[in-house]
C-alpha cells in the first residue's frame, strides 16, 4: 500500500491519530506500507509522521536532522517490523523508494520522476492555482 500524505491528514488530532493507527494495523495482517510524507512536522507530529507511526509498533528514537525533516517511510509487514526511512530536505527531490512486495522483494517507486510527470500533465489553469493560490481566493 502506497500513503500519501496531504496536509488534512495532518491538521488535527483525530485526522493525524486516523493515520497513525491504521498503519500498524495493516503491517500486524501483513500489508507492506509506504508512508510519503513530504510536509514539515507539525504539533502533532514534532519528530515526523514515521516516528508517530513507528511508536505504535515498537518505541524508537528516530528524530529526522533539523536540515531534513521530511520523511518517506518503506515499512515492512512482517513478524519482525522494519521501516527504511528516508530523511529530505525540503525542496529537495525524494528518493526512490522501496514499495516491498513480499518481506525480501519490492520495486523502486519513481516518486519524483511520476511527479515531474503528473505536474506537466496537469492543466495550465490548475498549475496556476498551486503555484499562486493568492490569486484565487474563493478557490477551496
Amino acid at each position: 500500500m502506497i500513503e500519501i500524505v496531504s496536509p488534512g491528514n495532518k491538521d488535527r488530532s483525530h485526522s493525524i491519530r486516523s493515520l497513525i493507527d491504521k498503519t500498524p494495523a495493516f503491517l500486524a495482517r501483513g500489508v507492506h506500507v509506504l508512508v510519503v510524507d513530504v510536509f514539515p512536522p507539525t504539533p502533532r507530529d514534532p519528530n515526523s509522521l514515521h516516528r508517530a507511526i513507528w511508536d505504535d509498533v515498537r518505541e524508537d528514537t528516530f528524530v529526522p536532522p533539523r536540515d531534513r525533516p521530511l520523511t518517506l517511510a518503506s515499512h515492512v509487514g512482517a513478524q519482525e517490523y522494519t521501516a527504511y526511512v528516508e530523511s529530505v530536505a525540503i525542496g529537495a527531490p525524494p528518493p526512490d523508494m522501496p514499495l516491498f512486495l513480499d518481506t525480501l522483494t519490492y520495486v523502486k517507486t519513481p516518486l519524483e520522476r511520476s511527479y515531474e510527470q503528473t505536474w506537466g500533465k496537469a492543466p495550465a489553469e490548475f498549475r496556476e492555482m498551486v503555484l499562486h493560490p493568492e490569486q484565487f481566493p474563493d478557490a477551496d
